[in-house]
């Protein structure tokens, strides 16, 4: 494939993400409404999403194999076709462990179709920078489509109800489809636009591809903790709902924002200071949160995790991509150490916090994992040399 139709089949790759996305995040606002309308409480609120995230977890590796063998598109396809009819059965669920039954194929879904895309993203791209600036154009879609997302939750919910938020889901997962390619992506006797640096070795670049898996699953860990536990936080110290969101939502903006510079001109591949520099910052602003006792010193924390939260995401699926095979199985790896990390963190930090008391050391507990993984990679980094 020339230039031009790469260049094109990339567009529409980035706009089939950036639908899935938004309505991906519909489908999550919407299902604790619809949990809380059946007659449910803590557990089910608790267990639901709990389903989904096993399933995905377990298939994400499965699935990006499977792309590798039958094709990314397909695949993509018959995720986003998951979702959409999760979307219909959830809608009709008449009750609570109805819609239990059905949170499995939320998980397939999104394990059937994003490690197919991003490996699709990586097909696309002839040579080092190219990748980053495709995977970060494709970062810069998803987080932009999560962003309208909950968005767009947020004012169907309080003007219609989650009725409407489902089938406003359905349809922004049916744009997805048809923005897919037709076609698979055929291998090129394109040239790279520049080769790879001689002084890359293999056991540099599988050294760096595990760090930053393991970067970016903390990362998503640690965010996982913020989410959940800072609303207890936040009333405990008398601060109002709309604190949390601010709080969050500048956290976000400012990851999509790096995702913007990265895929531009800020270089940052193999690099050990480059991706060890941020997670110490962000490991540092999680151990000092419980120490500030004022609200606008925790918002000015947020650009650290902001930046080191982009830079993680980032690394991690450039160095999944950055292969001559398997793009496919090192995708679904990179998606199923995110769903372990947003799964673990807040059941080991909700135990810590139910043994001690103290939801702050939820927080300590976030920051301490981080500096350990940096200690870790640093490890790896110069066995690889």
């Amino acid at each position: 494939m020339d230039a031009p139709g790469r260049l094109s089949t990339l567009r529409k790759l980035l706009a089939s993400a950036f639908f899935l996305d938004a309505g991906f995040f519909l489908l999550v606002a919407a299902v604790p409404y619809k949990v809380l309308s059946l007659g449910g409480g803590a557990l089910e609120l608790g267990v639901t999403p709990t389903v989904s995230s096993v399933f995905y977890i377990t298939l994400t590796h499965l699935a990006g194999r499977g792309s590798d063998r039958w094709g990314r598109y397909r695949m993509a396809r018959y995720g986003a076709l998951a979702m959409i009819l999760f979307g219909a059965l959830a809608y009709a669920a008449p009750h609570w462990a109805r819609l239990l039954l059905v949170m499995p194929l939320l998980g397939l879904g999104a394990a059937l179709y994003w490690p197919a895309i991003q490996a699709g993203v990586g097909d696309l791209s002839r040579g080092p920078r190219e990748l980053e600036r495709h995977t970060g154009r494709f970062n810069l879609a998803w987080s932009l489509g999560k962003s309208l997302g909950f968005l767009a939750a947020g004012l169907l919910l309080a003007r219609y109800d989650f009725h409407a938020t489902f089938l406003t889901a359905i349809g922004l997962i049916a744009l997805s489809i048809f923005g897919l390619p037709r076609r698979e992506v055929e291998d090129a006797e394109e040239p790279a636009e520049e080769p790879s640096a001689a002084e890359i070795t293999d056991a540099r670049r599988q050294a760096f591809r595990r760090m930053a898996w393991m970067a970016n699953a903390l990362a998503f860990g640690a965010g996982a903790i913020l989410t959940n536990f800072l609303p207890q936080i936040f009333e405990q110290r008398g601060w109002p709902e709309s604190r949390f969101g601010l709080l969050l939502g500048l956290l976000y903006t400012l990851q999509t924002l790096v995702f913007l510079l990265l895929s531009g001109k800020v270089r940052f591949t193999y690099s050990l200071r480059r991706l060890l520099a941020p997670q110490i910052l962000a490991a540092g602003a999680l151990l000092a949160m419980p120490l500030l006792p004022g609200y606008w010193p925790l918002l000015a924390l947020m650009p650290l995790l902001g930046l080191s939260f982009g830079v993680c995401y980032s690394a991690s699926i450039y160095y999944s991509l950055d292969t001559d095979s398997g793009r496919g199985r090192n995708a679904g790896v990179h998606e199923s150490l995110i769903g372990t990390g947003i799964l673990l963190f807040p059941l080991l930090g909700g135990l810590l916090a139910r043994l001690s008391g103290d939801t702050l050391l939820t927080l300590y507990m976030a920051g301490g994992v981080m500096l350990a993984g940096v200690i870790v990679q640093w490890i790896w980094w110069r066995r690889s040399a």
